[in-house]
Formats: structure tokens, sequence, C-alpha cells
């Protein structure tokens, strides 16, 4: 584990040395320096955050001569943010920019004939337009970060590493590119269940309650189970179906394992007032144990709401579950 301020300070030099090619007068501010990273991932995002930062001030930060530009934003602000969370560490790059402008982007979409002619993309749309291989807005190439964005390049980066690349812009106030990395490795104090004949763990910061209860407590509304509990009506999921596993008919229909596991609300992952609660079915709780995780790599994008794997003390391998990945996952499926 070796500390990001290296890398940070060398995205905030870079970030500085486009501002003053360009002629921009931009503050750059680090928050998250003292953080700790695996070096081997450390290394495969400098170049990524460093592309980002430049992106920022060429793409992002208007000049002050420019009609988008705010009276009241005299000067131009990029924020290099490094958070832990949960089993992810998550790097910020956010300006007070024009931000992402669907109207431009439209523009240059229909220029390349990736769209029709009098067509306008909703913010969405927009976002993921601007991660098409070769997609530009500029007519022509920049001293700064070339003649396209390249942000396609930067996701690839990043997906190989196990990571995953989000974007969140509103027009006239600013972008937000969040690098989300899984832990290399580390200690999780975890809660051991089965499921289809396998193990898997469950991170203990999402358990509220485990127990055995009767299976007719387990109401069907509207096309949906759902349990009433102390805290209220809970939506009910049932881990085989979340991992695609058949049903088993041999298991007792009489009692069932609940845990009771809470999340950030969907929507508001940083709000860490917004919870929601879930009672989530399992063939079996085993007990509770602190295990050495490892990610997937650049694989572990392939299986959504697996967080990485862990080696028992028996010598089987154990899934480590992202469980609210995997629900969100399953909904929007649905």
């Amino acid at each position: 584990m070796v500390s990001l301020a290296p890398v940070l300070q060398r995205a905030v030099r870079a970030g500085r040395a486009a501002a003053r090619l360009s002629n921009k007068e931009i503050d750059f501010e680090v928050v998250g320096s003292h953080l700790k990273l695996d070096k081997l991932l450390s290394d495969a995002i400098a170049d990524p955050l460093i592309h980002l930062v430049r992106n920022a001030v060429d793409h992002g930060i208007e000049t002050t001569e420019q009609p988008a530009r705010l009276p009241e934003r005299k000067r131009g602000l990029v924020r290099i943010e490094v958070t832990s969370e949960g089993r992810q560490t998550c790097l910020r790059v956010t300006d007070n920019g024009r931000g992402v402008d669907p109207e431009l982007v439209s523009q240059a979409a229909i220029q390349l004939g990736v769209i029709g002619k009098d067509t306008l993309l909703d913010m969405d749309h927009t976002v993921r337009m601007i991660f098409r291989p070769g997609f530009t807005t500029l007519s022509s190439a920049s001293t700064i970060s070339g003649r396209g964005v390249g942000l396609d390049v930067v996701e690839t980066a990043v997906e190989h590493v196990g990571g995953e690349l989000r974007v969140s812009s509103q027009s006239g106030r600013g972008s937000t590119f969040e690098i989300r990395l899984p832990a290399t490795f580390g200690l999780l104090r975890s809660t051991m269940v089965a499921s289809g004949g396998s193990s898997f763990c469950l991170d203990n910061g999402h358990v509220v309650k485990i127990e055995v209860i009767v299976a007719s407590r387990i109401e069907k509304s509207e096309g949906t189970e759902i349990l009433r509990s102390d805290n209220g009506v809970l939506p009910v999921v049932r881990l085989r179906e979340l991992l695609g596993q058949p049903a088993d008919e041999t298991v007792s229909t009489d009692l069932v394992h609940i845990i009771t596991c809470e999340f950030p609300e969907r929507g508001y992952p940083n709000d860490m007032h917004r919870k929601e609660r879930v009672a989530v079915v399992v063939d079996k709780v085993v007990g509770s144990e602190e295990v050495l995780v490892r990610n997937l790599g650049r694989h572990s994008s392939r299986w959504p709401g697996i967080a990485g794997a862990t080696e028992l003390r028996d010598g089987t391998v154990a899934m480590v579950l992202d469980l609210p990945r995997l629900i969100q996952g399953v909904a929007t499926d649905t």
C-alpha cells in the first residue's frame, strides 16, 4: 500500500501546466491525499487521472471571455478528491466550468453521422456519447488534450484494473468524473452464508440483524415479497434469485434464514442519512469470520455484484458479494 499523494501532486502539476498553456485562471484543490492504495492500482490510474484533470482544464473550464462563463465565477476551480467508501476507493475530478452541453455534443454527433439530423440528445445519452471512441466536439486539435477528449481510453484503462468510470454533469454548473476502484486486498469482517451449495461473504457493515423466521411471515404484495418487521415493511430478495441459482426443493419451506441489510438509499450513495433496508433470504447462515479479500482485477467488471474473493480456512474459495450493486442490477434488469 502506498500513499496517493505523489499521484495527486502529479495530476495537479499537469493541470497547472495546462492552465498556463490555455491562459486560464484556475485554482486546484486536493482532498484525501493521506489515503493509501495498492501500488499496482496507484500506478495504473496515474495517467487516467492526469488525463481527466487536463480534460477539465481544456474542455470544462471556459475562459473569461466565453459567453458560457458566469459573472460570479471569476476563477475556475478543479477539485481532486479521494475517499474510501466501503470496499471501494473513489477518485473524483470536479470542475466548476460549463458542464457537458447536450446541444454541442448533439451537433458534433450529427456531423459525425452518429445520430440523425435535428436530433437533440438528453443528458444521459450525451454522457454516453462522449465515451464513444474517436468522438470529439473540437474542430481542431488542442495542444493540451488533443483533438478528442479520449474518455474511451480512460474508461478502458480503469476497467482493466477492475474499476469503473462514472460521470455526472449539469450544463453551466460543471462536471464530475469519478474513478471507482475495488480494494486489491484487505481484511473484511464478514457474515458467511451458503447458497446453492456454495459459500459467500457479506460485509458485516451492511448486516443489521440475522434471524430464522416462519416462512409464512413472508407475504405477497403486488407481485413482490415483503416482510413486516419492527422497522416497517421490508422488501424481500432471495439470494438464489440474485445469483441466478435454481430453487432447491429440498430446503425447508417452514423456516427461512433472513438477513436484514441496510445500504445507502439508491440514488444517494454519499448521503449517510438516507438508508434503505432489505430482507435477504439465504439457504443458511454459517457464521461470522474475518477474511482476507482480493479483487478480481480486470475480470471483476464482468461480474457486477462481486466485490472480490477469499480463501476460507478449509481451503475453499468464496465470493465476496457487493449486495447493494447486486440488488440494484437485478432491479434494473427487471
